[in-house]
């Protein structure tokens, strides 16, 4: 008996000449079939759908975007995208509060990508939570960057930090009140790009041990 063989998303990409995202169009509309478990699509590489589709499908890149980001709008830019990632998330904010999406806790969030083998990574100047993380964490009290880098393909870059006030956390006592914030989300390769370079220079260790910044007492932990 034949066994039935499914791939991701993104390795059904890389066979079409597709972005992941025009997979999943292709499962919304009917035109691929698969089954989700969690965050991830399975497809079924037997069907004859897909064959149809190496044939008439030519590769394409999806259209470059840039969307302006303002107040509350960012609590759905940056959970939509959460729940869409599908490789990778890196964070560098100056505050880190452990902020609630649709009542689930961010922290909770990342726990669950990364213990699904997506790479999560964050870096933060304060921290106000003490509860157990399972992503890679580094803290830098110079960093004042606010940077969400999704699956290397999307960035966020503004003025929000992961506090409630920012991220228009419904669960803060005082509901009404939120700050007001500003950025863009895009798509752009270029600026993705030096995102990610400035992401990975933050993380290096060392700039830990060229830092002039007395007494920081994270200096010797990553040093």
């Amino acid at each position: 008996m034949k066994r039935t063989k499914y791939y991701h998303t993104d390795e059904v990409a890389k066979i079409l000449g597709l972005s992941a995202n025009e997979v999943r169009a292709m499962l919304v509309r009917k035109e691929l079939k698969g089954y989700k478990r969690g965050r991830r699509w399975f497809i079924n590489m037997d069907q004859p759908a897909l064959e149809k589709a190496k044939v008439e499908l030519a590769p394409s890149n999806p259209p470059t975007f840039i969307h302006y980001i303002k107040d509350a709008d960012h609590e759905n830019a940056i959970y939509q995208n959460l729940c869409e990632t599908m490789h990778s998330v890196y964070i560098t904010t100056y505050n880190f509060r452990d902020v609630y999406f649709r009542g689930k806790s961010l922290i909770s969030i990342l726990n669950e990508l990364s213990d699904d083998g997506i790479d999560v990574k964050v870096i933060c100047a304060d921290l106000y939570t003490k509860k157990e993380k399972s992503f890679d964490f580094s803290i830098c009290p110079r960093n004042h960057t606010k940077l969400f880098i999704f699956d290397e393909e999307l960035v966020y870059i503004g003025s929000a930090n992961l506090s409630r006030t920012a991220l228009n956390d419904r669960s803060d006592k005082d509901k009404g009140i939120s700050n007001h914030e500003a950025g863009i989300l895009t798509n752009d390769s270029s600026i993705v790009k030096q995102a990610l370079q400035h992401f990975h220079h933050i993380q290096k260790k060392e700039n830990c041990r060229t830092c002039k910044m007395k007494d920081c007492k994270y200096r010797k932990r990553r040093g």
